[in-house]
């Protein structure tokens, strides 16, 4: 997934701060394209997708 334009699809869970697109750790194929998960510095969770 390098060198796509990213956008977060939502804040994060617990403080509602959004994470930067470079913290995605795992990407995952799905039926629209591929989903990304981070963890924010509160250690919420962070769905990202390319956008």
């Amino acid at each position: 997934m390098k060198g796509r334009a990213l956008e977060v699809v939502r804040a994060c869970g617990r403080c509602g701060a959004a994470v930067q697109p470079d913290r995605v750790t795992s990407w995952h194929r799905t039926g629209d394209g591929f989903v990304g998960y981070a963890r924010c510095g509160c250690g919420g969770l962070v769905v990202v997708r390319p956008g």
